[in-house]
């Protein structure tokens, strides 16, 4: 009934009024009719009073007092209609109720907004690591973990214990640091990464190749790098020389303060080589930079812009010169490998000033002698000491640290 009703529209809803309306009329008017005609001839006959009437007589017509007596003398015709006009009355109420009110609009079932992660970047950082930076629509704090192949099968290089990071603002950031007792490199095998995560049941994953910087080929492959191949020489007569003079070994020539660079796409200057809410200012495609440094994993530079503006932009949006790259230091600063608290001291009984957060970027600034404990300053300016194996640090890195 409730499907029919709500299926009927305003002037459908009208006309069955109307109609119903027309039908009751006309009903009361028949069963009147055929009340007045089935009256007999005595009926109709003038009443004539010779005497006084007896009222207690039994034969006399008492008028009736309660409604089923009413109901009783009432011709079949009546008593249908009594029946029927209260429920068609009901049943075309509620039809007008329901067609004078407003069509409800159509709500928007939801659509589930699909699971994406795409690795933006998978590289050496330096020989012990493997860093992973990814774009992903995950949720907020969802754990990822990484996994390492080689020609398409697991390789267990990494340690997978360190081997997660968590959803932060549509990014995931993920290191696969190197077991002391891991299996050698070969440079003749082709090696890729893998990012997994899950939401609601449903996992979702992202694949890259490694990228293998020169820098830390020979260290990463154990000293296996292979030799490009050379031309067989074709024997000859050589030819009468002159006597052979001594000439000057090249020296090489320092770059000056700000080695130059030049803006490849235009994109924001942040304060800290990390995707944050860190920005500082712009640099424009075509501009010059003077770059000042770089990370350990030579993702990001350190730059001055035109405008005298200082901060970190990616290397992708910059374009450098090779031999230029090769010779720009990397600045002492490097990401977190595992949570941990920061003490004002270099001593684990020391008080808590703070807390790392893996795959953060800090800066070192000094350390003990015996090189255990780093003193930082996090992207949230906070300084204290952590322990050196919270920290992913280079040798060369290391050795630039000041001692305490």
């Amino acid at each position: 009934m409730d499907a029919l009703l709500n299926s009927l529209t305003q002037p459908v809803a009208i006309t069955l009024i109307v109609l119903a309306l027309v039908v009751l009329v006309a009903a009361v008017l028949i069963a009147r009719r055929r009340a007045r005609n089935q009256k007999t001839p005595d009926d109709m006959a003038p009443l004539s009073v010779s005497g006084p009437v007896d009222y207690t007589a039994e034969d006399v017509e008492v008028e009736p007092t309660t409604w089923q007596e009413r109901f009783a003398r009432l011709s079949l015709a009546g008593k249908i209609l009594l029946i029927l006009v209260p429920l068609l009355l009901i049943f075309f109420g509620s039809v007008l109720v329901l067609a004078l009110q407003p069509t409800p609009s159509p709500v928007a079932i939801p659509t589930a907004v699909p699971l994406t992660m795409t690795i933006r970047s998978a590289a050496l950082s330096n020989a012990q690591t493997i860093r992973i930076v990814a774009d992903t629509s995950l949720p907020n704090d969802t754990e990822v973990r990484g996994a390492l192949f080689a020609n398409g099968s697991p390789f267990p290089w990494f340690d997978e214990e360190l081997a997660t990071g968590r959803v932060r603002n549509g990014e995931v950031e993920v290191s696969l640091r190197r077991r002391p007792e891991a299996p050698g490199a070969s440079s003749t095998v082709s090696y890729t990464v893998e990012l997994r995560g899950e939401a609601d049941g449903q996992p979702i994953t992202g694949q890259a190749p490694v990228v293998i910087p020169e820098l830390y080929a020979r260290d990463f492959f154990g000293g296996e790098v292979a030799a490009a191949p050379t031309a067989t020489p074709v024997p000859t007569t050589p030819p009468a020389t002159p006597a052979p003079t001594a000439t000057p070994a090249p020296t090489a020539v320092p770059l000056p303060p700000g080695s130059p660079g030049v803006v490849a796409q235009t994109g924001n200057l942040r304060r800290d080589p990390l995707v944050t809410d860190n920005v500082v200012g712009a640099i424009n495609a075509g501009e010059t930079l003077a770059i000042l440094g770089r990370t350990p994993n030579a993702e990001w530079y350190r730059v001055r812009n035109i405008r005298n503006e200082e901060g970190w932009v990616n290397v992708a949006l910059v374009t450098v010169e090779p031999g230029v790259a090769a010779q720009i230091q990397a600045d002492t600063v490097v990401t977190v490998f595992v949570a941990g608290t920061i003490h004002n001291q270099a001593s684990a009984d020391s008080d808590v000033v703070g807390q790392t957060i893996v795959n953060d970027v800090v800066y070192l600034t000094q350390k003990t002698s015996a090189g255990d404990w780093y003193q930082i300053r996090d992207v949230r300016g906070v300084e204290g000491w952590v322990p050196a194996r919270l920290l992913g640090i280079p040798d060369d890195i290391a050795a630039r640290v000041p001692t305490a």
